[in-house]
């Protein structure tokens, strides 16, 4: 189970950082950050979405809890990340929440291949 958690973190990171770089983010201390920020809050989200009664609400907790990354890694990114400018918050937003859409669809793709 251990190993899971991570390759999970691991495959999450490794669809979200080359996203990061597309949207311009091209150095490679934000590109490590935004990795290690990424790993963090997968296994953060994971641990707790373990802990819910996901049976009576399985989608409601699953959206909550990606909002709540989107905003986790969207703060630790302006706080950890020298280079990001206040004046480029916007974008920075919209690569944090666009790079997370994408790793959930893939994720609620493969759940769905695998059913």
């Amino acid at each position: 189970m251990e190993t899971a958690r991570w390759s999970t973190a691991l495959l999450t990171a490794g669809i979200e950082t080359p996203l990061f770089y597309l949207f311009g983010y091209r150095r490679i201390g934000d590109c490590l950050w935004f990795a290690l920020i990424n790993i963090m809050s997968n296994l953060l989200l994971n641990d707790v979405l373990r802990a819910a009664p996901l049976e009576l609400c399985f989608w409601g907790m699953m959206l909550s809890g990606e909002f709540a990354v989107v905003v986790l890694e969207f703060a630790l990114c302006l706080c950890l990340m020298p280079s990001v400018r206040p004046s480029g918050n916007g974008r920075l937003f919209l690569a944090v929440f666009c790079t997370n859409l994408v790793s959930f669809l893939c994720g609620v793709v493969w759940a769905l291949s695998l059913a």
